[in-house]
Formats: structure tokens, C-alpha cells, sequence
């Protein structure tokens, strides 16, 4: 899956060309499509590759909240992702350590969405 490929492309890529393209891609995807490319990040709790995916991904959805962008879109990512991996992200520990620095991103930018309304 496309995500599979963006997410491997560097470790981190929040600030370059390929993090905008991912937004870009994944903004392209109609719901049932968003939901395919998220469920095949990982499989399985010993999935190693897969873990390794979703937390590049973890870090991108962080990045990406932290920036104040696309509010709406990056919280409906959010959501698919919590629920599609809630068990695999609070018991990997680093998936549950990214997962407190992905929420602590998200209450500043909930924080900063609720200062402008």
C-alpha cells in the first residue's frame, strides 16, 4: 500500500516533500480507501515491519497535528487509527510512548482550534 512506501521513505519525514505528499494522498482517498491503507500497516502484534510502519506513521500523524494543518482531516486519521490498532497501541511500549506524544500534540492543537472558535 502507498502508505507502506511513504512511511519507509526516511525516518523522519514530517518536514519534507514526501510528508506533503502523503497528506496529499491520503486527503485523495475516499473513506473505505483511508480505512484499506491504515489496516495494512500492521497485521499483527508480531508483525515487526508492520509495527515499524505504524509507529513512522504515529510520528507523520504527530508531525502533522503539531503543525495546525488540516484539523479536521488529521483528528478523522486519528480516530480510524485508535480504533482500528487500540489494543496493538497501549500494550507495544513504543507504540503506547509515540501514542502519549502523539495525544500531547493533539491537546495543544485542540487547544489552539478551540482558541480561534
Amino acid at each position: 500500500a502507498y502508505l507502506e512506501s511513504m512511511s519507509t521513505s526516511s525516518d523522519d519525514n514530517a518536514n519534507d516533500a514526501s510528508s506533503n505528499s502523503l497528506l496529499e494522498y491520503m486527503k485523495s482517498l475516499p473513506a473505505p480507501a483511508t480505512d484499506v491503507e491504515l489496516r495494512s500497516l500492521c497485521m499483527f502484534a508480531e508483525d515487526d515491519e508492520g509495527l515499524q510502519l505504524l509507529q513512522v506513521f504515529l510520528k507523520w500523524l504527530t508531525a502533522q497535528v503539531s503543525s495546525g494543518k488540516d484539523y479536521e482531516i488529521l483528528q478523522a486519521y486519528l480516530h480510524r487509527t485508535l480504533t482500528i490498532y487500540d489494543k496493538m497501541l497501549v500494550n507495544v511500549p513504543t507504540l503506547a510512548e509515540q501514542l502519549q506524544k502523539l495525544k500531547r500534540a493533539n491537546e495543544q492543537a485542540s487547544d489552539r482550534f478551540r482558541d480561534l472558535i
